[in-house]
């Protein structure tokens, strides 16, 4: 088995993507008050964040799998683990999303911004299971929460794929990949591109296939996804896929970055949407170009003191939980995924 320790390049990507969707969306979607500035044209690719997240989960989610010498009689415990590191955040943010809603409605008479998915059962259950997308008429409590529906589709099915993945049989391991081809579009999801890059990266560090079966199946993928996806979106996964093979040191930043980089991920849309609010009566500048880029910066700066504040006060804390589940029957170690 191949040395499985701290990969450093994910810590850089992650770092990359959480920071890329942070000022995509302040930059260029979220905010209307400082939409549209002079580092727009460089930010408006910062979504690609998303879909880098996407190869790191299809990558480092069996790496941890493999480093764990994942049975599938694990299975329930690695679904635990996982939903109790992802979930309670979640839910922690849904909240507070509906409490500023609600405050905003009592003390100021209105919403704060935009429409408001509501509090029947139905839509709160969808949202707190995580499958908005197959429930009518429902939306999302947090815009960016679609991204969480893929993730535990792909924990779903990776969990019980990841043997056939792994085994030293090549019928095996086609079997493998096929199943996830057919799940991918039967779901008609072109995030499994990401996700399969992701895992193919993977097979191929770990030498579970070969660099002309890696350079096959990856030229196909990128084939595919030309039909289906931007170029650059493309470029980027490549990018990734080379810098997780590269494996270079991260920096004390981007280590930061990357220790934060989910409760960044869940609470920058709550976080922008309160400090925009707020300092656009204290700070009037959105008017001129240099007040919105000195504005988005700022945002951008108090939003990571707001995840750094959400990481120590919640996140890490159900981090710690995640790794005691099933502590004396399995295996399974949490430590190095996010």
């Amino acid at each position: 088995m191949k040395g499985t320790g701290h990969i450093e390049s994910i810590d850089i990507l992650r770092g990359l993507a959480a920071i890329g969707v942070v000022c995509f969306h302040f930059s260029c979607s979220f905010l209307p008050t400082i939409k549209g500035n002079y580092l727009t044209p460089i930010f408006q690719y910062g979504y690609i964040g998303v879909q880098v997240f996407f190869i790191i989960s299809g990558f480092i989610i069996p790496y941890v799998l493999y480093s764990s010498n994942y049975q599938l009689k694990n299975y329930s415990v690695f679904l635990s683990r996982r939903f109790m590191r992802i979930a309670p955040p979640a839910y922690v943010v849904m909240l507070m999303t509906i409490l500023v809603h609600y405050l905003a409605i009592l003390y100021l008479g209105r919403e704060i911004r935009g429409s408001f998915p509501g509090i029947d059962i139905k839509t709160i259950l969808a949202n707190f299971l995580f499958v908005v997308p197959f429930v009518k008429d429902v939306y999302y409590y947090v815009d960016v929460f679609w991204t969480l529906t893929f993730e535990f589709e792909f924990y779903i099915l990776i969990g019980l794929i990841f043997p056939l993945l792994i085994h030293k049989s090549k019928v095996y391991q086609v079997t493998g990949m096929t199943i996830i081809a057919v799940i991918a579009f039967s779901l008609n999801n072109i995030y499994y591109i990401y996700f399969a890059m992701g895992l193919l990266n993977f097979l191929f560090r770990y030498d579970k296939i070969g660099k002309l079966e890696f350079s096959a199946i990856l030229l196909l993928l990128i084939a595919f996804a030309f039909d289906v996806v931007k170029t650059a979106e493309i470029i980027a996964s490549i990018f990734t896929i080379i810098l997780i093979l590269l494996n270079p040191r991260a920096g004390s930043v981007f280590k930061f970055l990357a220790k934060i980089s989910y409760s960044l991920y869940i609470i920058h849309l709550l976080s922008g949407m309160l400090l925009e609010y707020i300092f656009k009566n204290i700070l009037p500048i959105h008017d001129s170009e240099g007040g919105k880029v000195f504005l988005l910066l700022l945002y951008v700066g108090l939003t990571v003191v707001v995840a750094s504040l959400f990481y120590i006060l919640v996140e890490n804390r159900f981090l710690a939980y995640s790794k005691k589940i099933g502590k004396q029957s399995s295996h399974l170690s949490d430590s190095t995924v996010k």
